[in-house]
């Protein structure tokens, strides 16, 4: 490749030290929340087809149905939890659409339409829906960007919109965009800068950056954005979700503002976008009304018979970034599959014309004089900026428009001039692009591209990278359908992905390819998740045995596995009777049964025959001894190279002998998976100091592995495709559901946050009320468990440690507390413990708080007087109680808790603020604004006396005869730690003679507190059902952390919180 202009390298040198820069200013950004609600995780249609059936989704093993008031205030719920994050919805009309909602589900229940009708007419009846800023929504803003249009609302529906709203869509938010719709950061000085979901020091993308952002974080389950340059695939690329521009002239422009002149108007797509492929095609086909003939969108199609073409730059564009890694990566996997998938080859091209991407594009957005000028279209069609003031302006901050803007409006005034004889040759190169794509593509190809060259940039960072739109840019002035699709993320998890452009009218192909990938994305991800043999395999099977095997499933008889009917096929293909299979072996056995008179199979070592079962092992083939190495890895390489490598499985007849040598590869193949899998799922870890050096010797024995099934899968043998497809189902050793680690769940109504998190990487097993687990029950289910997920009410001992057996690498408590884990007993068997300290800090220094006040005045004793005819009248001496006011308040115990209450307890003005604690904290004193003092004194001096410090065996029983006696008459005790800390019994007594003034419980001994317990008799003292951390957020939290200790623990890696 020739060396670049100098003034070239020296802006790229300029670019990458702005970005080192950029990266030093913003650092590492905040990512959303995940999503907890199960709402959110549904396609549009999968949505719709459910609010139409009445259909049910499953929460915490309840069944509720689905309707369309229950979507909508889902994706509210999250708009209103991400959105001050991200800054992406502008406008909303909840009330309105909550209306609608309503109507929609009025209409549903009254039975009026069938199920088909409604499916018929109106395919996202009840489902929300958003768009961007420059989409006119009837009543809604409609500024796009300029804030001489910051008061401008909708008059009516835009045409895409229109469509949507009449197939049952309800409108419910309005997404941020870039100033004027003209650059590919969503920025203006309206609505403000909208912020990454994964990062939010990165761009979203514009314009149609805010609509990517929100369907990205999971706020709106599909939108519409509109594309001239890039503004529907750019943001769909940055933020990981799929999005397509049309055809030209299938979707109608109106409604969006600026609206491009007639030489534009090919260029401008307006279209879907969504986190699922699958929602494209039935948006796109009511989004275009009666165009969508042209489309024959509802003609079948395989993806097999689709030709690939691909190209993974620009072939070197002056004006462009190079293009990074890992979208390189992401084409290349997406090559391989189809290289696999597709009946002819993909073929690479070199399309010199692309170089000049930019270049064409802006002559070709070049409008005539009588045009509507963008430095006219930034003051709303009421005069003209002059951009060199605005310059000048905006250099002291004075300025109305962004950077950007301004310089569009500049270059708008200089470059190529309409109707120029350049002009004319730019429009011609154009022209004989066209001619060149339609040559390639004809009616059944596909071209592969990247969406741009780069991730997501940090924020101005697209000032110093201005013209790498020009990736997407190009596809606009061909008028040609384009599909963004993601592929997984970078190293720094960023999302990364490709365009699919089609030929004109062929958006069926780009969409059926954009599904295959969503289909196929746990395989073609670029990001190195530990895939399951499963996941792999299940991308490779032939479809001729797939869809022949699925016909005999469904009529062959229950007792026989899949394997079985996976060799009457290949019998059946090869007219060989197949001996039947033994229910404890392996898919792939004996070839050599009755393939011809005569002919004899031997395995050969050394020159010597090996017994047959060295062929066909009766045992699993995960099963390795160590030999002779101190590093588990090299045993493991040892024992797959020694067991199989020297083995060479000979045959007398040449056509066995190719199936043997299949055979053989397939053996490897396994056990080279294995070592794999056993190692990194099962905690061991590989034996190189180095993490890096780790991660590469397993990503290239995988590596290795995958292409050996490759190779196995590019055969023509029909029975290595049958072993392949029964290794991938594990009907027979379910080899699958046995490399997943098993996990126990005590209570099945924790947080579903957790729960989710441990489905993706586990067997999840669980106890199935809402009630704690009996001990019986317990000792049964945790036999053969790798990891118990308890609370506070499961009691876990030796015994429960003896049934488990060895296998039990982890126990992890959804407490902070541990005093119902048996410590010593799971250190001594290598155990590791999980629990969740910090998340409750919050909610329980609130508890406490809410405790002591309803105590000290005396709050359950009132309310209980009005409900049982006390409250008579007024009395000047009835039901007062006691102010923090001028009060000595003590803590015991200054940990994270006790902290956060005496932080909560100043806002009361107490005269004085005391703790005890057995270390010092002189720092959290001072910035507090406590005193620290002796045990003894504070009992003396507190006039309220709060516990908060943690239950060990020397602070049992401490608040006793003793203790107590030392408190002040007027004292109220608190206690949100542990009911051991306090000897019932003496509190009492205590009480009952008024030698304390109150006592305020959230925590007893035993819990909960029987029925005849003395203290329930006692009108001074408050009992609570140990709440402490009862609010949603927290025990969601818990739930989070909990699983996530877990998973740690289960593959030997640093846990959240361990004791």
């Amino acid at each position: 490749m020739a060396t670049k202009p100098f003034l070239i390298r020296l802006h790229y040198a300029i670019v990458n030290c702005v970005r080192i820069l950029l990266a030093f200013i913003y650092g590492k950004g905040e990512s959303v929340k995940p999503v907890t609600n199960v709402i959110l995780k549904e396609s549009a249609t999968s949505l719709a087809r459910k609010i139409r059936q009445k259909k049910v989704c499953v929460i915490l093993n309840e069944e509720i149905s689905l309707t369309s008031v229950e979507v909508l205030e889902a994706f509210i719920s999250r708009i209103k939890e991400v959105n001050s994050l991200l800054n992406c919805v502008v406008d909303s009309r909840f009330d309105a659409a909550r209306k609608e909602a309503a109507e929609v589900d009025a209409l549903i229940a009254s039975g009026k339409y069938t199920e088909e009708e409604l499916e018929r007419e109106k395919p996202f009846l009840g489902v929300p829906i958003s768009t961007k800023d420059c989409l006119e929504v009837e009543g809604m803003l409609h500024t796009s960007g300029i804030l001489a249009r910051k008061n401008h609302r909708g008059l009516k529906d835009s045409g895409g919109m229109a469509q949507m709203r009449k197939a049952g869509a309800i409108p419910f938010a309005l997404t941020n965009i870039s100033e004027a719709c003209m650059w590919w950061e969503s920025n203006n000085f309206v609505h403000g800068r909208s912020r990454n979901a994964y990062d939010t020091s990165r761009i979203v993308g514009g314009s149609s950056g805010g609509e990517a952002c929100l369907l990205s974080a999971s706020g709106s389950p599909i939108g519409i954005g509109s594309d001239i340059g890039g503004s529907i695939r750019m943001p769909a690329f940055f933020n990981g979700i799929f999005g397509h521009k049309p055809s030209k002239f299938i979707v109608s422009n109106e409604g969006q503002w600026p609206m491009p002149h007639d030489d534009q108007k090919p260029f401008l797509g307006i279209g879907p976008m969504s986190r699922f492929a699958v929602d494209l095609k039935p948006a796109l086909k009511i989004m275009a009304g009666d165009n969508a003939s042209k489309l024959n969108l509802d003609e079948p199609i395989d993806v097999s018979t689709i030709k690939i073409f691909y190209q993974t730059d620009d072939l070197g564009g002056n004006l462009t970034s190079p293009v990074d890694d890992a979208i390189k990566e992401a084409m290349n996997k997406v090559v391989d599959h189809f290289d696999i998938k597709s009946k002819t080859k993909p073929q690479r091209k070199q399309l010199r014309r692309l170089k000049k991407s930019t270049v064409l594009w802006m002559g070709n957005m070049k409008s005539p004089a009588n045009a509507d000028k963008f430095d006219s279209q930034l003051l709303n069609l009421k005069g003209r900026i002059n951009p060199y003031v605005e310059l000048a302006k905006w250099c002291i901050g004075q300025s109305n428009h962004t950077f950007i803007a301004i310089m569009t409006a500049l270059t708008e005034k200089t470059g190529v001039k309409y109707g120029s004889s350049k002009h004319q040759h730019l429009i011609n190169e154009k022209d004989e692009l066209i001619k060149e794509f339609d040559s390639m593509l004809g009616t059944n190809g596909v071209f592969l591209y990247p969406t741009h060259p780069t991730v997501a940039p940090y924020h101005n960072e697209p000032i110093f990278r201005a013209f790498n739109f020009s990736y997407t840019a190009i596809v606009n002035i061909l008028g040609l359908p384009a599909t963004a699709c993601p592929l997984g993320l970078d190293k720094d998890g960023l999302p990364v992905g490709i365009q699919v452009v089609g030929n004109l009218y062929q958006d069926r192909l780009c969409l059926a390819v954009a599904e295959e990938l969503e289909s196929r994305k746990k395989y073609l991800m670029v990001f190195r998740d530990a895939t399951t043999l499963q996941n792999l395999s299940s991308s490779l099977i032939c479809t001729d045995i797939s869809a022949s095997v699925l016909e005999k499933c469904n009529t062959h008889p229950q007792e026989k596995s899949l394997a079985e009917i996976l060799f009457d096929y290949c019998a059946d293909c090869r007219k060989v009777k197949m001996p039947a299979l033994p229910q404890s072996a392996f898919a792939v056995h004996k070839i050599r049964a009755n393939m011809k008179k005569n002919t004899t199979v031997s395995v050969v070592k050394n020159g010597e025959k090996q017994p047959d079962n060295r062929i066909f092992p009766n045992k699993k083939l995960m099963d390795y001894t160590p030999v002779k190495y101190n590093s588990k890895f090299m045993n493991a390489i040892w024992g797959h190279y020694n067991r199989y490598s020297p083995h060479n499985i000979k045959s007398n007849d040449t056509d066995v002998q190719a199936d043997c040598n299949q055979l053989q590869q397939y053996y490897i193949a396994v056990a080279g998976y294995d070592i794999v899998k056993k190692m990194s799922m099962n905690g061991v870890g590989w034996e190189f100091k180095s993490k890096a050096m780790n991660s590469f010797v397993q990503r290239l024995l995988f590596r290795s592995v995958t292409q050996s099934f490759l190779r196995i899968n590019n055969s023509k043998n029909r029975l290595l495709h049958c072993c392949l497809a029964d290794f991938a189902n594990n009907k027979i050793l379910q080899f699958g559901e046995s490399m997943k680690p098993r996990v126990y769940l005590t209570r099945p109504d924790v947080a579903r946050t957790g729960i989710e998190l441990i489905e993706d990487e586990c067997e999840l097993t669980s106890w199935s009320q809402s009630s704690p687990v009996p001990r019986d029950e317990l000792l049964r289910n945790i036999v053969g468990k790798d990891a118990l997920f308890c609370t506070l009410s499961d009691k876990i001992d030796a015994e429960v440690l003896d049934h488990a057996g060895p296998n039990l690498k982890v126990v992890a408590t959804m407490s902070v507390g541990y005093e119902h884990i048996d410590i010593a007993e799971c250190k001594k068997r290598g155990i590791r413990i999980g629990y969740t300290p910090d998340c409750l800090t919050d909610a329980t220094a609130e508890l406490t708080i809410a405790l002591l006040l309803a105590t000290t005045r005396r709050l359950i004793e009132a309310n209980k007087e009005v409900h049982t005819g006390g409250w008579s009248s007024w009395s000047p001496g009835w039901m007062c109680g006691q102010s923090i006011k001028d009060s000595t308040v003590g803590i015991v115990g200054f940990g994270r808790i006790g902290q956060e209450v005496a932080k909560r307890i100043i806002p009361f003005r107490p005269k004085r603020l005391i703790f005890s604690n057995r270390s010092e904290r002189a720092d959290e004193a001072k910035r507090i604004g406590a005193q620290q003092c002796t045990f003894d004194e504070l009992l003396q001096d507190s006039d309220f006396v709060i516990l908060t410090c943690a239950a060990t065996p020397e602070t049992k029983n401490l608040i006793n005869e003793t203790t107590l006696e030392k408190m002040k008459s007027n004292a109220v005790l608190i206690n949100t730690s542990r009911g051991t800390l306090v000897d019932q019994n003496d509190l009492y007594e205590f009480l009952k003679s008024n030698r304390i003034r109150a006592a305020g419980l959230d925590v007893t001994s035993p819990e909960p507190l029987p029925l005849d317990s003395p203290l329930l008799t006692l009108t001074n003292c408050i009992i609570l059902p140990h709440i402490g951390s009862a609010d949603m957020d927290t025990r969601m939290e818990m739930s989070r952390i909990t699983a996530c200790n877990i998973l740690a623990g289960l593959k030997g890696v640093k846990m959240i919180a361990e004791l």
